[in-house]
């Protein structure tokens, strides 16, 4: 199960194929988790899981460049999604005329910063293909105002506390062994 973008993205593109509902990306900026995180979600309300992060090295004052590389650890995982997000997902894509927003960014940062988190969604609703960055850094909360919006946001939130719980014990179990 090693990550390829052809086996989510259609060719050359990064509009997701038709069997996915959608997709999450983190990358973390400099004060994050060092960890990059991709999910995702079929139609099915399975979910692949890619995860790469740097294991704890025991000693912190051998770290060399070859530690480093030793240190670099990937984690897969694919399962049927939490039955919350599952919830969610079926509450999101139960409007059958309503549509997300092309943006939801603020104006007053609208490039952002250079050292920042980036948390990116494509998702497939109502036969539109979204692609939206949902960086903290980046949106605007006053602008989620509809319903849909509402639930997209909730479902965001659900989805990246999820992952964090998840992730961090994955983490956590591997360096203690």
């Amino acid at each position: 199960m090693n990550f390829k973008n052809e086996d989510f993205y259609e060719h050359d593109s990064t509009k997701l194929k038709e069997e996915y509902l959608l997709s999450y990306s983190f990358t973390p900026g400099l004060y994050d988790n060092i960890r990059i995180i991709n999910l995702f979600i079929d139609t099915n309300l399975n979910y692949q899981l890619f995860t790469f992060f740097y294991a704890q090295p025991s000693n912190l004052e051998e770290i060399n460049e070859d530690l480093v590389k030793e240190s670099r650890t990937t984690f897969e995982h694919q399962s049927k999604l939490p039955k919350r997000i599952r919830e969610r997902i079926t509450q999101l894509f139960s409007f059958s005329k309503a549509t997300l927003k092309q943006s939801y960014y603020n104006e007053k940062n609208l490039f952002g910063i250079l050292d920042r988190t980036q948390k990116y969604y494509q998702i497939h609703y109502n036969n539109v293909h979204y692609s939206m960055e949902m960086s903290l850094d980046r949106i605007d909360k006053n602008l989620f105002n509809t319903e849909v919006d509402q639930l997209f946001l909730q479902l965001t939130e659900a989805i990246e506390a999820w992952l964090e719980q998840l992730i961090d014990g994955f983490i956590h179990t591997h360096n203690e062994n």
